[in-house]
């Protein structure tokens, strides 16, 4: 059984092992849900949005439809896209 403190302020580490057991994640909601004068069930609920790795999302887009530009010269294209052909 783990235990821990209740601080002043009303906080409460939740311990490593319970942690991992139910899969509780920084950014989590917990639900407390009072039962009766001895037992208080605790849920997990939603987690909050957390910051997106962009980086990495972007890296993922990386070669995405490669082979539809296979065959196609980028300044050719740039200059026909800017119509700079026109003098």
């Amino acid at each position: 059984m783990s235990k821990t403190k209740v601080s002043s302020r009303g906080q409460v580490v939740i311990p490593l092992d319970i942690r991992k057991r139910y899969g509780i994640r920084e950014g989590m909601n917990i639900e407390w849900i009072p039962r009766d004068a001895n037992t208080l069930l605790v849920q997990r609920a939603t987690a909050k949005r957390t910051r997106t790795n962009w980086g990495a999302w972007a890296r993922s887009w990386v070669g995405l439809g490669k082979e539809v530009w296979d065959d196609v010269d980028p300044v050719e294209y740039t200059h026909r896209l800017w119509d700079h052909d026109r003098t």
